[in-house]
């Protein structure tokens, strides 16, 4: 360990440790490029040819933030005089 610290913030104690480590070693050298793009027809298209689908959550979120908004629209604003 190289170096240790003691910290307190408001009521709360922390403990901040330092230790060095070894650089990080280089991986094995393949040849190969993968690559992943994310776009507007197709949530993505991978380098080797494939596409995958949009998730169904982004629609159902949007359905509820629809709804939620209408609601909101017809809601009475608050007078602040």
């Amino acid at each position: 360990m190289r170096d240790r610290r003691e910290d307190r913030e408001g009521k709360r104690w922390y403990a901040i440790s330092t230790a060095e480590q070894n650089g990080p070693y280089p991986l094995p050298v393949t040849g190969s490029v993968d690559g992943i793009d994310m776009g507007v027809a197709h949530f993505l298209a991978e380098s080797n040819g494939g596409f995958g689908e949009n998730p169904r959550q982004g629609r159902k979120a949007a359905a509820r933030l629809e709804a939620a908004q209408g609601t909101l629209s017809r809601f009475p604003r608050a007078r602040r005089d």
